[in-house]
């Protein structure tokens, strides 16, 4: 605008809020400045204590977060690595005793094949000791002896006045004792005339003898 002698009129002054609201469009608040207003109208941009500490507690409780999240991890990776290794050594000690199980059962079956083989020799040992010493009786009951202690032979086996003579014949005094000649049974006694008194005895192979008395 000019004025009445044709001078141009100088601009009035701008008002103090356009200078406030220019500041306040063109002030960092995004990069978390804070506003701070003059009474003569005039701002200032400051940083903002609050958004560096909020930037600040982020980033810590970022880093505690990774932290523990590292921590956990390595927490069950060495879980998991320890059960590992208690099911690895639970398998082993398991192999050592159905090991030592069957080392155990295997040994019993000696010992039991080693029982029973003794008890087979102990048997055996006593049967053949039980069969000697039937043997040895039966040799003892089946010895023959002579009838006399002195014998006197008056008559031979063999053939005799014209017929056959079964038998031999002894002479002893009368009262000698007259013994059986083996393991026998007395199947007759009775008086046999010229012969006196015989008593017959059948011994264990067949053989019979005549004892007078």
């Amino acid at each position: 605008m000019a004025t009445s002698d044709g001078m141009p009129r100088p601009a009035a002054p701008a008002p103090a809020s356009r200078h406030l609201v220019r500041r306040l469009i063109v002030a960092p608040v995004a990069l978390g400045a804070a506003i701070v207003t003059t009474v003569a109208g005039s701002a200032i941009a400051q940083p903002s204590e609050h958004a560096a500490t909020g930037t600040t507690l982020t980033a810590t409780a970022l880093g505690e977060a990774f932290a523990a999240d590292a921590t956990k991890a390595a927490a069950q990776s060495a879980a998991a690595e320890a059960a590992a290794l208690r099911a690895e050594a639970s398998q082993v000690a398991s192999r050592a005793n159905a090991e030592r199980s069957a080392l155990t059962m295997i040994q019993g079956q000696k010992d039991e094949r080693a029982r029973a083989l003794a008890a087979e020799r102990r048997d055996a040992a006593a049967a053949r000791k039980a069969a000697a010493l039937k043997a040895k009786r039966r040799a003892a009951a089946h010895r023959w002896v002579m009838p006399l202690e002195h014998p006197l032979l008056t008559s031979h086996f063999g053939m005799r006045w014209g017929r056959l003579h079964a038998g031999l014949d002894f002479g002893a005094p009368v009262g000698t004792r007259i013994f059986a000649m083996s393991s026998g049974v007395v199947t007759k006694t009775e008086n046999a005339g010229g012969y006196g008194n015989k008593i017959e005895i059948t011994y264990w192979d067949g053989t019979v003898s005549y004892s007078p008395t």
